[in-house]
């Protein structure tokens, strides 16, 4: 009976220990809002990402005055990429954003096609612009917070996901 009340003691024990122990990510990253939790989107948080996936890319302005990136990676398999922001307030805190970009197939390129690839794939949407020529879309909303941990997740799944698109809409990148 002794040895068992001696068990359960270490056990409460460890289990304290456990509880109050402070946490901390595997993968810590700098800056973002509170504890790597983003409320909004900014320009610097999505650019170092971007670079610690070893893209380069362009600061701009879209036509209201928003954030934009466009990413000049040459690497990358879409003719191509850029991030647009979404309902931003005057520091330049955005609520949302959209990876879009833009491919030139070395073949012609019909609906079924792109609704094929949307039936397949999450996440991520295919269409073909007005030109018939393919798009791939994915929004991301920070409202009610991300973690940028996640963040660098969903744009790094992105750009993976553009090589498959990519494939799929038989673009031949050295053309």
């Amino acid at each position: 009976m002794k040895h068992i009340n001696i068990l359960v003691f270490f056990f409460l024990i460890a289990s304290c220990m456990l509880i109050s122990a402070p946490t901390k990510p595997a993968h810590s990253f700098a800056g973002a809002q509170q504890g790597g939790v983003i409320n909004g989107f900014d320009m610097m948080t999505v650019g170092r990402i971007l670079q610690r996936l070893g893209l380069s890319y362009q600061p701009k302005s879209d036509r209201n005055g928003n954030p934009q990136i466009s990413v000049t990676s040459r690497d990358l398999p879409s003719a191509q990429f850029d991030i647009y922001f979404f309902n931003c307030n005057a520091m330049s805190n955005c609520e949302s954003i959209t990876l879009w970009s833009w491919y030139r197939p070395s073949v012609g390129i019909n609906y079924s096609h792109v609704n094929v690839w949307n039936k397949r794939n999450r996440w991520v949407r295919g269409y073909l612009d007005g030109d018939f020529q393919p798009v791939l879309e994915m929004d991301v909303h920070a409202l009610g917070g991300l973690g940028e941990q996640n963040l660098y997740l969903m744009i790094n799944a992105y750009v993976e996901t553009m090589k498959a698109y990519a494939t799929y809409m038989k673009v031949d990148k050295e053309k």
